[in-house]
Order: structure tokens, then C-alpha cells, then sequence
């Protein structure tokens, strides 16, 4: 038999055909009062579902203060199952700051598991040694309009480096190789 769906809380997850997920991240976190360490940040998107597809809508990228910075998505896209979709925030990167969050809207023709949504934030110390933490989405209730702030729209890799860079779905986030993201 197939293993159950288990929510945050330990519980069963609902089978939904739309939802809204908030998803916090981190530009920077900070080591000391006063000192921030600077972090790029992944935001991994995944359909759960064995045999159904999923729309992802939106991804919204906030800053600390709830200011709607940039829609990480030109056009929806659909999720294939079991695929994965990711998004790249690279160190040079600050405007989030460190209350910076995404919410991620998403819909499908029938009931599905809500995808699985994280973000992995990582600050290189060295040439061997790294360190990195990750943050799951929670459910947003749906009845709730979003802030209508306009953002730009999401920026062609070529025209924003250091920005987020959206790659088509399945495909791997760029790395962070070079200063410029």
C-alpha cells in the first residue's frame, strides 16, 4: 500500500485543486549584532503528485518588508509529475533582506497533493566549507487578495545578473559562479 500523505503537523495532507503557498527565505542573516553574512538562496518548487501535472501561476519575491520586489515568473508553467522547478537568488542579492519571502500560487485540473516548496540558503566561507539551512512553504488561505504592489516583470537572465534567474522548468538553477550571480 501507498504510504499517507502526512502534513506539517503530523496529520494527513488534503487533496486540493488550487492553493497559495508563503515561503520564507533569507538574504542575509545576522552572526552578531550589527554584522550580516550575506546568503544566495534556492527556491525549489516540486510536484509531488506520481501522475498528475500542476500549473504553477505565480512566484512572488517579497523583502522583509512586504514590498513585492519581483515576479520570479514571466508566464505560468506546467509542473510534469515528480518534476522540479527552481529559482536562483545570488549572494549579491540584498534586497530581501532577512524577512524576505516568496508566495507561490499554483492550480490543477483535479484534487492533488499542494506541491512541496523550499528554499536552501547557503553562504560559502571558504573553497571546502560552506554552511546552509532550508525553510518549507506553509498553506495560505486562498480568500485573501494579495498585495496589488506592481513589481518589474521577471528579467531575461542576459538583462539582470545578480537577480533571480528563473530556468524553464527542470532545468537546474544556475550556480552562483561568478560575482555577478
Amino acid at each position: 500500500p501507498a504510504a499517507p500523505r502526512v502534513a506539517a503537523d503530523g496529520g494527513p495532507r488534503a487533496r486540493v485543486t488550487s492553493g497559495r503557498l508563503y515561503l520564507p527565505t533569507y538574504s542575509h542573516i545576522y552572526v552578531r549584532e550589527g554584522v550580516a553574512e550575506d546568503l544566495a538562496v534556492t527556491l525549489s518548487i516540486r510536484n509531488v503528485s506520481v501522475d498528475r501535472t500542476l500549473v504553477l501561476e505565480s512566484v512572488r519575491y517579497y523583502d522583509t518588508g512586504g514590498k513585492l520586489l519581483e515576479e520570479l515568473m514571466a508566464a505560468p508553467a506546467v509542473l510534469q509529475p515528480l518534476e522540479t522547478v527552481e529559482f536562483f537568488i545570488s549572494t549579491n542579492d540584498q534586497r530581501g533582506g532577512s524577512g524576505a519571502n516568496a508566495i507561490v500560487g499554483w492550480h490543477a485540473d483535479s484534487p492533488i497533493v499542494p506541491p512541496l516548496v523550499e528554499a536552501v540558503m547557503v553562504r560559502s566561507i571558504s573553497a571546502n566549507q560552506a554552511y546552509s539551512f532550508t525553510t518549507r512553504g506553509i498553506e495560505l488561505p486562498t480568500d485573501q487578495a494579495l498585495p496589488q504592489t506592481q513589481a518589474p516583470a521577471a528579467p531575461k537572465p542576459a538583462e539582470a545578473p545578480g537577480s533571480a534567474d528563473a530556468p524553464a522548468p527542470g532545468g537546474d538553477a544556475p550556480p552562483p559562479a561568478s560575482p555577478e550571480g
